[in-house]
């Protein structure tokens, strides 16, 4: 698989990945909790940067300031503002726009 192919297929899952799919109830409050899949989804798309370009590349540096953080423990806005900061799909700008540098 050339890397058009990988990044194409790691584009198509990360759509999939939402706040419905990655929360979790706590009392009456729902919050945003990564899940497995999605953790390893990230994780893959870091090391698809780290082994294609390195950890001092221009795309690992973009990939560096994407906040894993805000993916849990989070309400809805600010998971939804991680992953589409002002309309721009940031979220996955970050990760795989990173790829494509």
């Amino acid at each position: 698989m050339d890397h058009t192919d990988k990044i194409n297929e790691l584009l198509a899952e990360g759509e999939t990945y939402t706040f419905k799919n990655n929360c979790i109830k706590k009392e009456h409050e729902i919050y945003s909790k990564a899940s497995v899949k999605m953790q390893a989804w990230i994780a893959e798309c870091e090391d698809f940067i780290i082994i294609n370009y390195g950890i001092e590349s221009s795309p690992y540096r973009v990939y560096a300031r994407f906040e894993r953080k805000k993916l849990d423990g989070n309400y809805e806005d600010t998971f939804d503002k991680q992953k589409d900061k002002e309309n721009r799909r940031y979220y996955h700008t970050m990760l795989l726009g990173a790829c494509q540098a």
